[in-house]
């Protein structure tokens, strides 16, 4: 959260120095450093293994970040709300472990509706995570691709978040 701060107030700074910048200009710089910083999170948690993650989930109460995901399942799938889907929405990750195909298997929810599952690979490491008790994960969307006429199938892209369970 400081490098966003940071990274603001550099912003910040470029533009009292330069009038002839835009607000278009200004959310173009913004979404560049977001990207660069989701690129350097992505980065630090591939090297980070999970029993570092737990250690610093459990010496600090406030949300982090996991990483990103796709959600699998939700290729051709009309009957899912996708009017009601939109960037930043949370939803809430969900363990299925009497899954007869994974073990680990992940659900993505939405109110009532199953829209998929978390990636075999990611879910492997986040479940048993997710079964200690100790870490809470949802997830939120960063990207919703796909349902245009070049593109009829659909995709879900998530960013998915941890925090410490309240006791």
């Amino acid at each position: 959260m400081r490098d966003i701060i940071k990274a603001l107030e550099e912003l910040r700074q470029i533009y009292r120095d330069n009038p002839q910048y835009t607000i278009d200009d200004a959310i173009d710089e913004i979404n560049l450093k977001i990207v660069n910083l989701h690129v350097e999170l992505d980065r630090a948690v591939a090297t980070e293994n999970a029993e570092n993650v737990v250690e610093r989930i459990m010496n600090n109460t406030v949300d982090d970040f996991w990483g990103h995901s796709k959600v699998n399942g939700t290729t051709f799938r009309p009957d899912l709300p996708w009017a009601q889907l939109r960037n930043g929405l949370r939803l809430e990750l969900v363990r299925e472990p009497t899954n007869e195909h994974d073990k680990n298997a992940i659900k993505v929810m939405f109110v009532e509706y199953h829209l998929g599952y978390i990636p075999k690979d990611t879910a492997a490491k986040l479940a048993p995570l997710m079964d200690d008790g100790a870490i809470m994960f949802y997830s939120r969307i960063t990207d919703i691709t796909g349902g245009v006429e070049e593109k009829e199938n659909r995709g879900i892209n998530l960013g998915i978040h941890f925090k410490k369970k309240e006791e």
